[in-house]
């Protein structure tokens, strides 16, 4: 007999259907019949159902957190287990395994794929029987069979196997240490790990720059012209953009640049991709989107969720190609009109697809399945079914415009676009071809031309902006796209490779987890759409060892993997290497000590509400007021008591008016508060504007004169 093992419940149904005429569901698999003349039954995984044992099951020691025995590293006396959700499972395969003589391995097609089978062979001691691979980047009927004639050894993906394998070892090593190291110093709980803890430096580092962002004013000239206007670069003064409106005479000769171009279709949707759009358009996070996902999924109308590909294969090509003949899909809920110009093989390349194909609809989503979802699964789908067309659909062609001139050495520009066919963009609900609608410049106007300005001439002030906090849309993509961190073009490469392992850090199927852990661990909070980090967040990265928050480490453990996989080095060199790095985690620890962070100290627990203007540490709340952290109020012997620190206090009313948490930290952040219930000394009421003296850092009253 022969055993197929899928990954998921999901997969082994869909290869049955392929493989078998009448499939039947038994207790536990399915029973395909006969199979090219072999009797064939197919079960499943469902996930992960071997993994690294506690480190109790190693040493009684590692039970409890021990700075002497830091670190945790079995030194390759690795054990494994199956923990108690996963037995069930484990032990129908295990029945299964012992009845075959040939075991096919349809996991997913990737390095956890590899892992999830292999670790199952080897724990039940199942080697020494027959071991296929069934490689099918796709799940369609012609897929799995095309993948079916053509199934290799199991020997061929070793390297992908041993990968898999390297990888959970590596991290179960380094998050364990690191997390009891650092919680043993400070006495409290961090949890720190490879992929969560350098999420969390992004978060800390955007929310840094964004506090310490000093704006700088800039100014721009305008001038009018006939359906457009001519503006200024930057100008650092008041005084230069003056000096250069006065000069701008009463005709000026322009240079035109025109070119048509094609704005290409964007991809099909990944997971990552639709997260990231669901956010922006209707504010859903990243496990919000997922969770749809899964329900539609597990509805039979969309395909796999936690893919990172944005293609299908040739096999899909005919399937997608029926899809797009599906005359609901055509419907209002889906696009704004249709073009009738939709190619399937556009969106089609092995090279491109690992594991599963893109997000697409499948023919079971009707008009009466759609009906019934949730809003906010209508949501996702719909997103899903747009960017189909959109993908499928031509390029938009447009015409783009460039006027500019130069007056006293400062150059002026205006740019125009026109759609000649805006192609895939009708189905935008807000079409791309609108952008550049602010100026239309006329065919007249050719290069060289002599243009007179038509309305009063003017110059804005503006203000150089911070980066703006992160949203689950924006982090999703610098986790996708964290090799641009690195700087080895090596390591970033290794980090970017999306042929074994998703690119980036994390995964699809992993990233919304992550950042919901990272907010659940108190390191993060949601605050309306944004994500931003926390004073414990913050606290905890900067005591971290560089080695522990930067990318640079996750680029180089992805190199070895990479490495490992295609047999170029050995997972026991390598895991030594890491044992090495592990084993300096405490002392890495205990140089970057800080007593700030230590557990029991008054700040540590305290939200900072901005840098003090006189010593630049965090501000904090202690009872109604606010003040320096620094300050601090010690009994000496002889029972007097001494003040330190650098003085800085703000007290909680000033002329009446009661001063809330977000005044201060704008107070703090150099910005105006308005306070409209003011009360003078003589009990008159008045209006004014609140603001830090620079000089001295007391708030005084600007009345704007």
């Amino acid at each position: 007999m022969q055993l197929i093992i899928a990954e998921k419940p999901s997969v082994a149904k869909a290869i049955a259907t392929a493989l078998a005429i009448h499939p039947q569901t038994e207790q536990g698999f399915i029973n395909l019949g006969t199979v090219d003349n072999k009797p064939t039954i197919i079960s499943w995984a469902a996930g992960h159902l071997v993994d690294l044992d506690q480190p109790a099951a190693y040493k009684p020691e590692w039970k409890k957190w021990n700075w002497d025995e830091l670190p945790i590293d079995p030194h390759g006396n690795w054990k494994w287990t199956v923990p108690t959700n996963a037995k069930a499972r484990y032990s129908v395969l295990v029945k299964l395994m012992k009845q075959a003589d040939t075991i096919i391995n349809a996991c997913d097609p990737d390095r956890e794929g590899e892992g999830i089978f292999t670790r199952i062979i080897q724990h039940a001691h199942q080697e020494n029987k027959t071991l296929l691979r069934l490689w099918a980047n796709s799940i369609d009927v012609d897929g799995i069979r095309a993948a079916w004639e053509n199934l290799q050894p199991a020997s061929m993906t070793r390297g992908l196997a041993a990968a898999s394998d390297a990888r959970a070892k590596a991290d179960w090593m380094t998050g364990l240490t690191a997390s009891r190291a650092y919680s043993l110093l400070y006495n409290r709980k961090c949890a720190i790990g490879r992929v969560e803890t350098p999420l969390l430096a992004m978060i800390v580092e955007r929310d840094q720059q964004i506090a310490n962002h000093q704006p700088t004013p800039f100014y721009r000239v305008h001038i009018p012209m006939d359906g457009f206007t001519l503006v200024s670069q930057k100008l650092d003064t008041k005084q230069q953009a003056e000096e250069l409106l006065a000069a701008i005479p009463d005709e000026v000769m322009v240079t035109v640049e025109r070119k048509q171009m094609e704005q290409k279709p964007p991809l099909l949707h990944s997971l990552t991709s639709v997260q990231r759009e669901a956010n922006q358009q209707a504010g859903l996070t990243a496990s919000e989107t997922l969770a749809a996902l899964q329900s539609t999924y597990e509805k039979g109308l969309t395909t796999y969720p936690r893919t990172d590909s944005q293609y299908i294969t040739t096999d899909d090509v005919t399937s997608l190609a029926l899809l797009l003949e599906s005359s609901f899909l055509q419907s209002s809920q889906f696009t704004t009109q249709m073009s009738g110009k939709h190619k399937a093989e556009q969106v089609a390349n092995n090279r491109k697809v690992e594991g599963h194909t893109a997000l697409l609809p499948t023919n079971k989503l009707t008009t009466d399945a759609y009906a019934i979802l949730s809003e906010r699964e209508k949501t996702v789908v719909q997103l899903v079914v747009r960017r189909m067309w959109e993908a499928t659909s031509t390029p938009r062609i447009h015409t783009q415009t460039k006027v500019s001139c130069t007056i006293n050495n400062v150059e002026f520009s205006a740019t125009g676009d026109t759609t000649i066919d805006p192609g895939w963009t009708v189905h935008e609900p807000s079409s791309a071809s609108e952008k550049g609608k602010e100026n239309h410049i006329p065919e007249s106007v050719e290069d060289h031309s002599i243009c007179a300005p038509i309305g009063a001439l003017n110059f804005t002030e503006g203000l150089t902006q911070p980066p703006k906090p992160y949203t689950d849309s924006t982090l999703l993509a610098d986790m996708e796209h964290a090799g641009k961190r690195v700087e080895d073009q090596q390591l970033r490469t290794a980090i970017n490779d999306d042929t074994n392992h998703s690119g980036g850090i994390g995964t699809p199927a992993t990233r919304a987890s992550m950042i919901e852990k990272t907010i659940t661990n108190g390191y993060a909070q949601r605050k309306g759409k944004h994500i931003i980090s926390t004073p414990e967040g913050q606290q905890l990265i900067s005591v971290l060892a560089p080695g522990l928050t930067n990318v640079e480490a996750t680029a180089r453990m992805e190199q070895g993997l990479t490495q490992i996989m295609n047999n170029q080095l050995n997972e026991h060199d390598w895991l030594t290497l890491i044992s090495q790095q592990v084993a300096g985690i405490p002392s890495a620890a205990q140089s970057h000590y800080q007593e700030s962070f230590k557990k029991g100290n008054t700040m540590q627990d305290q939200q900072s509400y901005g840098n003090c203007p006189q010593c630049g540490q965090p501000v904090i709340k202690t009872g109604s007021i606010w003040q320096c952290s620094t300050n601090k109020n010690t009994k000496t012997e002889s029972g007097q008591w001494t003040t330190s620190g650098c003085g800085f206090k703000i007290f909680p009313t000033i002329a009446g008016h009661k001063l809330t948490d977000k005044q201060v930290s704008n107070l703090l952040a150099n910005k105006g508060v308005k306070a409209t219930d003011l009360t003078s000394k003589a009990g008159k009421k008045f209006t004014a504007t609140l603001k830090l003296n620079p000089e001295t850092h007391r708030i005084i009253f600007d009345f704007g004169k």
